[in-house]
């Protein structure tokens, strides 16, 4: 089954346009939920900390129309619950052995890990029907396939462009880390 689909061939014998399936998100929340998910593979580095604009439209997605999610009650076990509380409690005793949690740990593993959890709910909350999974699934495929040409070609042609990251000879996209670079690459593959 191909993502894209190429030969839409129309009654009059003519193409149309390449298009990701046939449906297509129909209210506000399903082209925010688009975006988010088109943006999963960005990041920004500043000074101090990254930047995802993944979840800044996230955070946007559940204030503006997070009313519109049904949240799953058979798609969260104890598990969810579980690691929330682990990273809860790892924050907690942190701050009890050494009087201070690092701006880097209360980031990167506290806020991310909630940023993660809120994603997971805004995804199965509004992702219902399979069209709009295969959506989701081929939005996310095709901007990594688009960031990952783009940064090969970059990589390949030895040019400096800001956006995409090469350290020590390792290509990392728009990710920052080339680990977690091959780490996005081996998630879409399955998806294709």
């Amino acid at each position: 089954m191909s993502i894209v689909n190429l030969s839409t061939r129309q009654s009059d014998g003519a193409y149309a346009a390449p298009t990701m399936g046939g449906w297509r998100p129909q209210t506000f929340l399903g082209v925010l939920m688009t975006t988010y998910v088109a943006l999963l593979p960005v990041q920004i580095e500043t000074a101090r900390f990254n930047i995802a604009p993944s979840d800044a439209v996230l955070v946007i997605a559940l204030l503006v129309a997070g009313s519109q999610l049904r949240v799953l009650r058979g798609g969260f076990s104890g598990w969810h619950l579980a690691l929330a509380v682990l990273f809860a409690f790892n924050a907690v005793m942190t701050v009890a052995l050494r009087g201070s949690i690092t701006e880097w740990a209360l980031l990167n593993k506290v806020a991310g890990l909630g940023l993660l959890l809120l994603g997971y709910i805004a995804i199965s909350g509004y992702a219902r029907r399979w069209e709009q999974i295969r959506w989701l699934l081929d939005t996310f495929v095709v901007s990594v396939v688009v960031i990952n040409a783009f940064s090969i070609v970059a990589f390949l042609a030895e040019m400096e462009v800001p956006i995409v990251n090469i350290s020590d000879g390792r290509l990392s996209g728009m990710l920052i880390d080339p680990n977690a670079y091959g780490g996005l690459l081996v998630a879409a593959l399955p998806c294709m």
